[in-house]
């Protein structure tokens, strides 16, 4: 008798599944379904939240004949009201202002001179020349004033004005009166070296005659044209005579001190 070797598989068949391995991979599929992301369908806006002007304006057309011509009268005003306020706008051009004299300042004839015990100030009026090219008037609103004066060791503080308002009016060309104020200080250096350079150019001191002082100044404002409000800064120079005579000046500071 004989017997044949039967051959051996080259892989073994894997061993039947137990109910350990079924727990196993129903946890793995639980866990994989929990952390997949859920797919977010597109959603399209209601169509009453799109197009809404187009909307109101077919809801316009429903409107009675009248309603209707009130609701395009409104909509073609305003349409024009932007358009006439955006070229006016768009054609404003900054006034040209430029000091040209002195006077005496606003509401007296003569000049105010006061004494606090350690400061001299001068009240006078500065003459202030505006050119405006606009169609429209232009509102100056808290405007203050700084000026230097030139000396020989450098630009000495000169003084300080304020003016709480002014309007210009449309294509004008005028003048109005701007008040300053001429700061001197006992006790600082600099104050002596304007005071001496102001004296000597108005011909009060030294012996000389008389000159056109020439100051630089700068002022912040405010500036409105309709619902527009703009803050620039104006600086330049000016000359003009002295606004310190012999006279007026002597008889101003005897009224300081015996005020």
């Amino acid at each position: 008798m004989t017997f044949q070797q039967q051959p051996y598989p080259a892989h073994p068949p894997p061993p039947p599944p137990t109910h350990a391995d079924y727990d196993i991979e129903k946890h793995s599929q639980f866990h994989r379904a929990s952390w997949q992301p859920e797919a977010i369908p597109d959603k399209k806006r209601p169509l009453t939240e799109r197009n809404c002007c187009c909307r109101c304006l077919c809801c316009a057309c429903c409107l009675p004949v009248w309603a209707r011509y009130i609701v395009w009268f409104i909509i073609i005003g305003i349409i024009i009201c932007i358009i006439v306020i955006g070229a006016l706008l768009g054609t404003f051009k900054m006034p040209e202002v430029n000091v040209l004299d002195v006077t005496n300042p606003p509401g007296t004839n003569q000049l105010q001179i006061d004494y606090n015990g350690t400061e001299f100030d001068i009240g006078i009026g500065l003459i202030v020349n505006v050119v405006s090219p606009n169609n429209l008037p232009i509102h100056l609103s808290d405007m203050h004033a700084t000026a230097t004066l030139p000396t020989k060791d450098g630009n000495a503080f000169l003084g300080s004005g304020y003016l709480a308002k002014h309007t210009i009016p449309t294509h004008s060309n005028a003048n109005f009166t701007f008040p300053f104020t001429i700061q001197y200080d006992t006790t600082s250096s600099s104050s002596q070296l304007m005071l001496n350079t102001l004296l000597q150019e108005c011909g009060l001191y030294g012996g000389s005659d008389p000159t056109d002082i020439t100051v630089d100044y700068t002022i912040n404002l405010a500036a409105s044209v309709l619902f527009v409000t703009i803050h620039p800064t104006i600086s330049g120079s000016a000359s003009f005579a002295c606004p310190l005579s012999n006279d007026g000046f002597t008889s101003a500071l005897g009224g300081a001190f015996s005020g």
